[in-house]
C-alpha cells in the first residue's frame, strides 16, 4: 500500500475535518495517507492556510524544500498571480475537490525523481505536444506548442524558467486550463526562451549523427550572437547538415543551444540517415563562405 503524509498548517478544524475524509477516500484506493500538523520537513505535501502567518511561513519552508503546497484560502483572497504560480483552493469547497487536489499533487511528486536530470527535462518539453504548464518552487509559464509561445505573469517568471533548465532540477510540467492561460500576458518564443536559458551554459553536448535541418526560421532574439543565430538558421533553412559543419560556423555553445532550442520547439528535423563522412569534410573548399551567407539571407528575407 503506498504511503503518503499531509501536513496542515494553520488550516480550521473544518478544513482538517475535509483533509480526514480525503484520507479515507485514499484508504478505499488502496493507499494510506497521514495526515498530521506541521512539525517539519518530511512530509510529501503541505496544506497552508494562506490567511494565518503560520500557514505562510510553513509553505515558505516546504517551497525551499521542493514540497508541493496546497494553498487554502477565503473566497476573496484568490488572486490571479496566486492562482497562476500555485495550488490554490477555497476553504469552502466539498472534500471530493481536495482530494482531487491531493491526487494531482502527489502523482506529480510521484513522477519527478530529484535526481533526474536536467537533459530529461528538455527532452519532456520536447516531447509534449498539449498545452502545458511548466513551473518550478517559486515561477511558472506556460508552453504551448500550438502557438510557439511560452507565456507567463511576468518578465521575472519566464527568465526563472530559463534559468531553471540549467541551475534548478526541480522544473515541474502539469496542466491548466485555457482560460488561465489567457490571464499570463507577458510572452517570448518557445526556441527564444530555451536559447537564452542554455547558451551560457555548460550544458550536454547536442549529439547527433542524423542529418539537421529546419523547418522553419526560428524566432531567436540575442544581441551578442544575432549574426550566429542567423547564420544557422539560413543553414539549415537550405541544406540538411550535420553538427559538425555547424559548428565551422557558429561557435559551439552556439550550435549546442540553438539545436536544443529548436528541438523543443518542433522546428528540427532529423534525418535517419547518416550524413557521409565525406559530406562531413570542412576544408576551406566546402565552408560557406559569407558572401554566399549572405546571399541566402538575402533570398530568405526576399530582398
Amino acid at each position: 500500500m503506498a504511503r503518503f503524509t499531509v501536513a496542515h498548517a494553520g488550516c480550521d478544524d473544518d478544513v482538517v475535518k475535509k483533509l480526514n475524509i480525503v484520507a479515507n477516500l485514499f484508504r478505499g484506493r488502496g493507499k494510506f495517507l497521514n495526515i498530521e500538523f506541521w512539525q517539519g520537513t518530511g512530509v510529501d505535501l503541505v496544506v497552508a492556510n494562506r490567511q494565518d502567518a503560520f500557514g505562510c511561513r510553513v509553505a515558505d519552508i516546504a517551497r525551499r524544500k521542493n514540497l508541493p503546497v496546497l494553498w487554502v484560502c477565503d473566497d476573496g483572497d484568490i488572486d490571479v498571480d496566486l492562482a497562476l504560480r500555485e495550488s490554490v483552493i477555497k476553504s469552502g469547497k466539498p472534500a471530493m475537490e481536495f482530494f482531487q487536489q491531493f491526487e494531482r499533487l502527489l502523482s506529480e511528486k510521484q513522477s519527478v525523481s530529484p535526481d533526474s536530470s536536467i537533459g530529461g527535462i528538455i527532452h519532456d518539453l520536447a516531447r509534449e505536444n498539449e498545452r502545458c504548464y511548466v513551473y518550478t518552487a517559486t515561477n511558472g509559464a506556460f508552453m504551448n506548442k500550438e502557438t510557439g509561445f511560452f507565456r507567463a505573469v511576468s518578465h521575472r517568471d519566464l527568465l526563472a524558467i530559463a534559468e531553471a533548465l540549467v541551475l534548478d532540477k526541480s522544473i515541474r510540467i502539469t496542466r491548466k486550463s485555457r482560460t488561465e492561460e489567457k490571464l499570463a500576458e507577458v510572452s517570448t518564443s518557445i526556441e527564444n526562451l530555451i536559447f537564452g536559458g542554455l547558451v551560457n551554459s555548460d550544458f550536454q553536448h547536442f549529439n547527433r549523427s542524423q542529418g539537421l535541418s529546419l523547418s522553419a526560421w526560428p524566432d531567436i532574439k540575442s544581441r551578442r550572437y544575432g549574426g550566429e543565430i542567423a547564420a544557422l538558421s539560413a543553414m539549415l533553412i537550405n541544406s540538411t547538415l550535420s553538427v559538425e559543419q555547424l559548428e565551422a560556423a557558429a561557435q559551439p555553445k552556439v550550435v549546442n543551444a540553438f539545436l536544443y532550442a529548436c528541438y523543443v520547439a518542433g522546428l528540427l528535423n532529423e534525418t535517419q540517415t547518416e550524413i557521409s563522412a565525406q559530406s562531413k569534410t570542412t576544408d576551406n573548399a566546402k565552408k560557406l563562405r559569407p558572401d554566399k551567407m549572405l546571399t541566402m539571407l538575402k533570398n530568405w528575407l526576399g530582398m
